[in-house]
């Protein structure tokens, strides 16, 4: 809710109260844009590490996987405490949304997020087991898994497009934002 909250009166100081005004209350960057970013690293990297333990689990203590896991959530967390460091250096909330760092953090959102879902459909596919019908509770785990592995990783690819579409709108801090809460609700779910 916190989140949501910081991510809203950052739009509504950039998009409603500060449209076309240069006074010196909204030169300053909103102190929302700095814990929205926070936030919404932190709360991704929570929710993929846990999901790299249910990888470790599922896979049998598989090292290389789960550490392939933790090193891109890790790497993502690092891109976003960076893109917050490079938007407060420049004190423009406009190098926010145009950082080269976002890229790299939506690409390994979406790296983070395929190799979690594959996994989790491959150590969970019922032909591995040898039972030819697995319970329901495990297809419906597969199912739930994928289908929040998929969306996740939709919503990554998608703030990735509209970084290179967009003219220096705000347009990336939709898809972020969303990114965030589809981390929270797939953890949610599980």
């Amino acid at each position: 809710m916190f989140h949501t909250f910081c991510t809203s009166a950052l739009f509504w100081q950039l998009l409603i109260s500060c449209r076309y005004n240069t006074s010196n209350q909204c030169l300053i960057l909103p102190w929302a844009m700095f814990a929205g970013i926070f936030l919404s690293s932190t709360i991704s990297v929570i929710v993929q590490c846990f999901y790299a333990y249910r990888v470790w689990i599922i896979s049998d203590k598989n090292r290389k996987l789960t550490a392939f896991v933790l090193v891109t959530a890790l790497g993502q967390y690092g891109l976003g405490i960076a893109t917050m460091v490079t938007t407060a250096r420049s004190k423009s909330a406009a190098v926010f949304f145009t950082c080269p760092f976002e890229i790299s953090y939506a690409v390994a959102s979406a790296i983070c997020d395929v190799v979690i879902s594959g996994s989790c459909l491959f150590y969970l596919r019922p032909g591995r087991t040898g039972v030819k019908r697995p319970s329901n509770h495990m297809q419906h785990l597969v199912v739930v898994s994928l289908q929040m592995g998929v969306f996740i990783f939709l919503v990554a690819i998608v703030w990735l497009l509209l970084y290179f579409v967009q003219d220096a709108r705000y347009w990336t801090g939709f898809s972020s934002a969303i990114l965030c809460k589809s981390n929270v609700n797939s953890m949610l779910a599980v």
